[in-house]
């Protein structure tokens, strides 16, 4: 072992990692790229487009799992998915799934939408009106979304850290140490920067002891593509990649280059989009439309606890409705269970999100 390799992809919604030991022996394995894949595999659910409009849905599966390379002697590893949010109850700070489902304390969440700027959400009124909704809790008077993502990825590092130390020989701690971030098309430089420098105060990366940089997330999630062999992209066929996020949504198209004195596939990127409106936005809007259709009146009557269970089980059910659709066939209306208190709820149509 000569390096440690750690892939990182802080998301809005959920956040997952990947690692691996580069092997000196072993020609070619210092790469990020298997990393990058593996890290894909784990955190998104991604939509190919490709030649003759055959659409590709590409979903990750369980969330840990190891993939050996017998022929390299080197295992990749995912950690797990965790839920980007932290829950402040007294001096005690919680993270990930226990700040998911603690009901006592201050909620923080979407940290990394609001470390895109309230200025540019202003510029589009739902996303303006469902960030508002929730910035007004999750991020307490005093801090700051840059404060509060170095406080989230500091306790992820060290999770991820306290996972290698339990599964690998001691010593792998003095290794230098490359860290490689996934992170949307619509970040400019300074953005880039600024959340290098939040990592570099979170994990204590010095010049020292490791090296960083970032990635695109539809660059890393075309890496994850091309390197499975299910499927493959002819010469000159160009490929659409839709990278539908928490919090952001991202559109980028590439195109395969003739290559006949080299083995790699070459790939040129055409162009590339990135926006906020991510599926955050998409829940925000059936909250208001079922609370609408419930009627503030109704609402006022529910126990808090009875609200809570409410839009806690619409959330769960609205999120097994997204997770279903797949672009064909589709109900022109549909119910959710929303439980007990609630009995009447009339349908939704389609068009009204």
């Amino acid at each position: 072992m000569s390096r440690l390799i750690i892939g990182i992809d802080f998301g809005t919604v959920a956040s997952g990692a990947a690692f691996t030991f580069t092997n000196p022996e072993v020609r070619g394995y210092t790469s990020t790229i298997p990393v990058l894949c593996l890290l894909m595999s784990v955190t998104l659910q991604v939509t190919f487009l490709v030649s003759d409009d055959i659409v590709i849905t590409v979903t990750p599966p369980a969330f840990r799992f190891l993939v050996p390379n017998e022929e390299a002697n080197i295992v990749y590893k995912a950690i797990s998915k965790f839920p980007s949010e932290l829950c402040n109850i007294g001096t005690d700070m919680k993270w990930g799934f226990e700040a998911k489902e603690e009901a006592r304390g201050v909620k923080m969440k979407f940290m990394k939408l609001a470390f895109c700027g309230y200025s540019e959400l202003e510029l589009v009124d739902q996303s303006s009106r469902a960030l508002s909704s929730s910035l007004g809790t999750h991020v307490p008077l005093g801090l700051t979304p840059a404060t509060l993502i170095e406080v989230y990825l500091r306790f992820l590092h060290n999770n991820i850290m306290e996972y290698i130390a339990s599964r690998n020989p001691q010593g792998f701690s003095a290794l230098t140490r490359h860290y490689c971030f996934t992170v949307p098309v619509a970040w400019t430089d300074d953005q880039k920067n600024g959340f290098l420098a939040i990592v570099r105060a979170a994990a204590g990366i010095t010049s020292d002891n490791a090296t960083m940089e970032c990635i695109q997330e539809p660059h890393a999630a075309l890496l994850y593509f091309l390197s499975s062999p299910r499927y493959t992209i002819p010469e000159g066929d160009c490929i659409i990649i839709a990278d539908c996020g928490g919090g952001t949504f991202d559109l980028a198209s590439y195109k395969r280059l003739k290559d006949s004195k080299n083995s790699r596939i070459r790939v040129e990127s055409i162009s590339q989009r990135g926006s906020l409106c991510g599926s955050i936005f998409v829940n925000q809007a059936i909250r208001e439309l079922v609370s609408a259709r419930i009627g503030e009146e109704r609402l006022q009557r529910l126990t808090i606890q009875s609200h809570a269970d409410l839009f806690r089980v619409l959330d769960q059910e609205f999120e097994n409705l997204k997770r279903a659709f797949n672009g064909h066939a589709w109900p022109d209306s549909w119910r959710i269970n929303i439980g007990q208190d609630i009995t009447i709820l009339p349908q939704i149509s389609l068009g009204e999100l």
